[in-house]
């Protein structure tokens, strides 16, 4: 039996984000963003902000793509802080496209997550990622 999700728990919120996302599960991600989040798209220099355009994003053209985030979860860092603004980074393979044909290339990522108190989930204000 696996643990128990914990919402408060840094490294849970990130890896349950990282399998939403790659299961195409993208209406199941709004309760994890913040209301003014920023996610900056890989290989584009554009940003889409706030959890509605984020969304409608990811369901309008990364549905059809299915893309893979596959971080290198041993070299994944996860700051011990209790509150404020933390930055999840490390490097990642990235997919285009789900065909395991298509090799992944290596990319650097940060994700900054906040809450105000300690007993608060975590939310992700900011995504970033780049070759």
């Amino acid at each position: 039996m696996s643990p128990a999700f914990d919402p408060t728990n840094l490294e849970d919120v990130f890896r349950r984000i990282v399998d939403l996302f790659n299961g195409q599960n993208f209406d199941q991600l709004q309760p994890f963003l913040h209301p003014q989040v920023t996610m900056n798209r890989v290989d584009d220099p554009g940003s889409k902000q706030g959890i509605g355009p984020v969304i409608d994003y990811l369901k309008t053209t990364q549905t059809t793509l299915k893309p893979k985030f596959e971080p290198d979860y041993a070299q994944v860092n996860f700051p011990e802080l209790p509150i404020g603004h933390v930055e999840v980074s490390g490097p990642a393979g990235w997919r285009d496209r789900t065909d395991i044909s298509v090799t992944p290339i290596t990319v650097k990522f940060i994700f900054t997550l906040t809450r105000a108190n300690p007993g608060d989930r975590w939310l992700v204000i900011r995504t970033w990622a780049h070759r």
